[in-house]
């Protein structure tokens, strides 16, 4: 059972994003979204696509969900058959799957200079293997900045504080914590690593 929660989580993980965002896919920076989401018209002649019938904005929480409740659960599900030392192996390398997912999921510009930016993925994933209270915390906070600054990088820097804040509080200092954490900073890491602008997937 461990492999197949793995398996299947790994499976969800490697999607690419552009599966659920339909034709037209757009990316766009902090600003760009901010006036895609509250102009009344995106361009002459065109007419304006709300941002609630994209398939991606429900199936990309949902799918980090599944992936973080899916590594949970078997975590959880070797809780008392390993010894400590092999549990401890298994946990780290748990985690260093999801941290590559999230790391895949920032490279799907990357042959056009673009980082993309899995905020609701994230979201979704801390919410289903760290808490519903941290991830759902952590996402709001990160979209309030997003839109308050224009700013995406700001948006995740607020998601990283968010998660380290509301873990101390409601996990402790670890390892668990710490990857929680680490996962909004790894698409922070790779843009500026890499020199490449954060952008976010809409629908066109």
């Amino acid at each position: 059972m461990l492999l197949a929660y793995l398996a299947l989580a790994l499976a969800l993980g490697m999607l690419p994003a552009r599966m659920f965002s339909g034709r037209g896919q757009l990316f766009v920076d902090g600003p760009q979204l901010r006036a895609r989401f509250f102009m009344a018209n995106p361009g002459e002649y065109r007419r304006r696509r709300r941002w609630w019938k994209s398939a991606a904005i429900w199936i990309e929480p949902v799918r980090g969900v599944l992936i973080g409740w899916l590594v949970a659960r078997a975590l959880m599900l070797e809780n008392t058959e390993l010894d400590r030392e092999t549990y401890i192996a298994l946990e780290l390398g748990c985690y260093c799957m999801m941290l590559f997912i999230v790391f895949w999921q920032t490279c799907g510009r990357g042959r056009e200079g673009q980082t993309l930016a899995p905020v609701l993925l994230i979201g979704g994933m801390l919410a289903g293997g760290f808490g519903l209270l941290i991830g759902l915390s952590a996402t709001v906070l990160a979209l309030l900045a997003l839109f308050a600054t224009q700013s995406i990088a700001l948006g995740f820097t607020a998601m990283a504080v968010t998660t380290l804040a509301s873990g101390l509080l409601l996990i402790g200092p670890g390892l668990i914590l710490l990857t929680a954490t680490a996962l909004g900073v790894v698409p922070l890491a790779k843009s500026f690593l890499m020199r490449q602008p954060l952008v976010v997937a809409i629908r066109g």
